[in-house]
């Protein structure tokens, strides 16, 4: 099974959205190209750039570094 954020996929949205990376969500436009995370048909998480995906998969890994090494992350 393949992680969330590492399937990502250039789609053009069908319908106005959200960046779900960016603090107050930059909206992507219907037939705007945008990055999507889709696992078994369903969207799972969608990005406005490959910047906002780099973010995103950068928090990822340092979550799961912090949750597998709790100590010294701090």
């Amino acid at each position: 099974m393949a992680l969330i954020g590492s399937d990502f996929v250039r789609q053009i949205s069908d319908r106005p959205r959200r960046c779900s990376q960016l603090m107050f969500g930059k909206r992507i436009k219907k037939g705007d190209v945008c990055l999507m995370s889709i696992r078994n048909g369903k969207i799972m998480k969608v990005v406005c750039s490959e910047d906002c995906r780099q973010d995103f998969d950068a928090e990822f890994w340092e979550g799961a570094a912090q949750r597998n090494h709790p100590l010294e992350a701090q």
